[in-house]
C-alpha cells in the first residue's frame, strides 16, 4: 500500500470543507429567497434580507422565480465542476471525469423531464415539481460526489 502525502490529505480535507460550506451557503440563499417569496405571495410583512442577499430586497415574486432558476443552474454547474476536480484529484482518470459529466447531465435531464411533466400532465403538478426539486437538491450537494467516489473506488477494487 502506497503512502499518501500530507499535502494530498490536506487538499482532500480542504475540498470536503469547500463542499460543506458551498452546500451550506446554497441552502441559506434558497431558504432566504423562498421565505421572501412566501411573504410576497401571501402579502405578509417580512424582515429585511441581510448581507449579499439584500440585493434581492426589491425584487418581485416573478423576478425571484427567475433568480432561483439562474441560481439553480449556477449552483449545479459549480457542484459539477467541483465534483470533476475532486474525481480528477483522487483518481486522475479522464473516464471518471466523463462519467461525472454524464451523471450530472443525466440527473439534470431527468429533473427537467419531471418539470415538463409537471406542466403537461393534469394532477401531476405537485409531484413533478417535488421530484424535480429533490433531484436538483442531490445535484447541488456533496452527496452525489461522495456516491461517485465510493462507487468508483469499489469498482476499481473489483478490477
Amino acid at each position: 500500500m502506497s503512502k499518501i502525502s500530507p499535502l494530498r490529505v490536506i487538499k482532500f480535507i480542504l475540498l470536503a470543507i469547500l463542499f460543506f460550506f458551498l452546500g451550506y451557503y446554497r441552502n441559506n440563499v434558497f431558504v432566504s429567497i423562498n421565505e421572501r417569496m412566501a411573504c410576497l405571495y401571501w402579502r405578509t410583512a417580512y424582515p429585511p434580507l441581510k448581507g449579499p442577499l439584500a440585493l434581492f430586497e426589491s425584487c418581485t415574486y416573478d423576478t425571484l422565480i427567475t433568480i432561483k432558476w439562474l441560481l439553480t443552474f449556477g449552483f449545479t454547474l459549480v457542484f459539477t465542476l467541483l465534483s470533476i476536480y475532486t474525481l480528477n484529484a483522487v483518481f486522475k482518470s479522464r473516464m471518471y471525469t466523463q462519467l461525472c459529466i454524464v451523471v450530472y447531465a443525466g440527473l439534470f435531464a431527468v429533473s427537467l423531464l419531471f418539470m415538463v411533466a409537471d406542466k403537461l400532465i393534469p394532477g401531476f403538478n405537485v409531484h413533478g415539481y417535488n421530484i424535480s426539486r429533490s433531484l436538483m437538491h442531490l445535484a447541488q450537494s456533496p452527496v452525489l460526489t461522495f456516491v461517485l467516489l465510493l462507487g468508483i473506488y469499489f469498482y476499481r477494487k473489483q478490477q
